[in-house]
């Protein structure tokens, strides 16, 4: 038997998967470019165990397996987004997602979005040179939040931090610690919140001839976001990435 958790983490099409901010996640993503700005993503979702528990006892759900990304709403929500096409989008376990998405112009893809998210990605052409730029400010991350369903579950409401009242790194660590305390097991809550991360591949039509932020291996550059810095930052988040 399946249970779904309302309109629980239907994912929007943010391609650094900035929805899956819960805390006990992790996102694995890679990425082509290509010199006019098209490529393709690959996208794994993997929630903690810790997490699911907490989902089902905050939707009353006992028994079975409770289903917690909503495929049909996600593909409807991708739908709507001409910057970016949904290739493919499955859930092999009830904690992980895989998604594989197709853009044309990375530069373009939230172009239907507020003016803090259009801006994350800049794709710039200089010659023979192409440099993508990426940006995360405080305000788009809360759009790119306010622009997925997923921030209008109570879930969100609970494990969010405040909009109006920012929390230091520690103070938001010691917070979701303590809403998640009765369903330690092994693992420490503190560390599975401070483990929680998001990396990003990009993998460019051409040679890196510089980055900002991340570290080159072979082919490709690798940027590693911890969770908790992304939900409380105060100051922007700039990466880059130069070819030709």
């Amino acid at each position: 038997m399946n249970h779904r958790f309302p309109a629980l983490l239907r994912l929007a099409p943010v391609l650094l998967a900035l929805t899956l901010v819960f805390a006990s996640c992790s996102v694995r993503q890679e990425m082509s470019l290509d010199g006019d700005g098209a490529g393709e993503a690959s996208i794994t979702v993997e929630l903690h165990r810790v997490l699911l528990d907490y989902l089902a006892d905050l939707s009353g759900f006992s028994g079975g397996t409770i289903e917690v990304f909503d495929l049909a709403a996600l593909r409807q929500r991708f739908a709507d987004e001409p910057g970016l096409t949904l290739v493919a989008a499955t859930t092999p376990r009830p904690n992980r997602l895989e998604l594989q998405l197709r853009y044309d112009d990375i530069g373009r893809v939230f172009d239907a979005q507020q003016d803090a998210v259009r801006e994350v990605f800049a794709f710039e052409r200089n010659g023979a040179e192409r440099r993508l730029a990426i940006k995360l400010t405080p305000d788009a991350v809360r759009e790119l939040l306010a622009f997925s369903p997923a921030s209008d579950t109570m879930l969100a409401d609970i494990l969010l931090p405040p909009a109006d009242q920012p929390m230091k790194e520690a103070d938001y660590v010691d917070y979701l610690a303590w809403a998640l305390e009765e369903y330690q097991q092994e693992t420490p809550i503190p560390r599975i919140i401070r483990d929680a991360s998001i990396e990003v591949s990009i993998r460019p039509a051409g040679s890196i001839v510089g980055q900002t932020g991340g570290r080159v291996q072979g082919n490709r550059v690798v940027y590693d976001i911890r969770v908790v810095q992304l939900l409380t930052m105060r100051e922007p988040l700039e990466y880059s990435l130069t070819f030709r």
